[in-house]
C-alpha cells in the first residue's frame, strides 16, 4: 500500500470516529489531508522508502488564530491515537512528525516553502518562488475540507503561473536546451571534454523535463523525482523521459559516440518544436530551439520580463509604488 492510501485510510477509520465523539467541531473547521514534502505526498514512494520516515500520518490546518484555542484539545486526542497502524508506525506524535505532519496553521505551511502566508498575484511574486517548492505545495490529496478555506489557497497555486511567467519560463528552457544540448554538449564531445560534455548534457536534460511540465502546466518537482515523475504527462512526458534516459546512458558510458548524442538531442528538439508548433507558440518549423525562444519571449506583454536575457527566467525583482 502507497503511503497516501495508508494516511488516507488511517484518517478515516481511526482518526475521525475518534475526532467525532470529542472534538466535532474541529473536522467542521480544519482541513485534513497530507500534503508536502516525502515521496509519499507524491505517490513515488515504494519498497525502499520504508527504511526511514515511512507510516500513517496527515495534516491538520487551521490559521493561526484559531490554533490559539484549539492546540491544546487536538494535541490531546493525538495522543491517544494508536502507535501502529496496519502494522505500520503511526507519525502522528511529536516526536516522529518532523514539522511535516499534526497541526500546522495555514500561514506557517505556506511561509515554509514559497515564502509568503498570502497566495502569489503579481508576476514579480510568482517568478522567485522555486517551483519545486510550488509542486511541494500542490501534491498529495486533502482529505476533508468543509469549509474550503484551505483547498481554495491550494487550487490558486494549482491555476499555476499566470501566462507570461509561464513563457518567461519556456523561453529560458528553449534557450538552454539549444545552447547545452544543441551546440555545447556536441563541441566538448568533439573536444574530448567529458567533464563539460556531463555538465551541458544534465543542463540539456534538466531543461527539457522542465519545459515539459511548462507545456502540461504542471510543477517539476525537485531533480531527485523530476525525471520520474515527468512519465505521467500527457504531452511529450514518455517522450522526454525515454529520451533523456538514453540520453544519460549513451554519453556516460559511450562518450565516443558523437553521432548517437547528436541524433537522440536532435529528435527530441524537433519532438518540442513541433509540440511549440501545437500549441501556438513558436511558428517556425527549424529544429534549433535558440529561435523558438526568442520568438516566445517576444509574445511576453510584461516589458520587464521581456527584458530579460532569454536565458534567464528568475530575478530579485523589487516593485515599488
Amino acid at each position: 500500500m502507497k503511503g497516501l492510501e495508508l494516511s488516507q485510510c488511517f484518517f478515516e477509520e481511526i482518526a475521525v470516529p475518534l475526532f467525532e465523539k470529542d472534538f466535532p467541531e474541529l473536522l467542521d473547521t480544519a482541513a485534513f489531508g497530507l500534503v508536502g514534502e516525502g515521496s509519499e505526498c507524491f505517490g513515488f514512494d515504494d519498497g525502499l522508502s520504508r527504511d526511514h520516515d515511512f507510516g500513517a500520518g496527515f495534516c491538520i490546518w487551521l490559521p493561526r488564530s484559531e490554533w490559539e484555542t484549539r492546540l491544546a484539545c487536538a494535541e490531546r486526542l493525538i495522543e491517544r491515537l494508536p502507535v501502529l497502524y496496519r502494522d505500520y508506525p503511526v507519525r502522528m506524535f511529536k516526536n516522529l512528525r518532523m514539522g511535516r505532519l499534526g497541526p500546522l496553521s495555514f500561514e506557517a505551511f505556506f511561509e515554509n516553502f514559497i515564502g509568503r502566508s498570502k497566495m502569489p498575484s503579481e508576476w514579480w511574486e510568482w517568478i522567485n518562488i522555486p517551483e519545486h517548492f510550488l509542486a511541494v505545495c500542490t501534491n498529495g490529496k486533502i482529505f476533508l475540507d468543509k469549509t474550503r478555506r484551505f483547498s481554495a489557497m491550494r487550487q490558486h497555486l494549482l491555476n499555476f503561473y499566470p501566462e507570461d511567467v509561464r513563457l518567461k519560463k519556456i523561453a529560458a528552457r528553449c534557450a538552454v536546451m539549444g545552447q547545452a544540448g544543441q551546440y555545447n554538449a556536441l563541441r566538448s564531445m568533439q573536444r574530448d571534454e567529458y567533464g563539460a560534455v556531463l555538465f551541458s548534457v544534465s543542463r540539456f536534460c534538466d531543461a527539457a523535463v522542465s519545459l515539459a511540465f511548462l507545456l502540461n502546466k504542471a510543477y517539476m518537482p525537485y531533480y531527485k523525482w523530476a525525471h520520474h515523475a515527468v512519465k505521467a504527462l500527457p504531452v511529450l512526458g514518455s517522450t522526454v523521459y525515454a529520451a533523456v534516459e538514453q540520453l544519460c546512458r549513451t554519453a556516460l558510458s559511450q562518450p565516443q559516440s558523437i553521432d548517437s548524442v547528436f541524433e537522440l538531442i536532435e529528435t527530441l528538439c524537433g519532438e518540442v518544436r513541433m509540440e511549440l508548433n501545437r500549441q501556438g507558440l513558436s511558428q517556425s518549423t527549424d529544429n534549433w530551439l535558440m529561435p523558438h525562444a526568442y520568438e516566445i519571449q517576444s509574445r511576453i506583454s510584461v516589458s520587464e520580463l521581456k527584458k530579460l536575457s532569454v536565458l534567464q527566467d528568475t530575478t530579485q525583482y523589487v516593485v515599488t509604488h
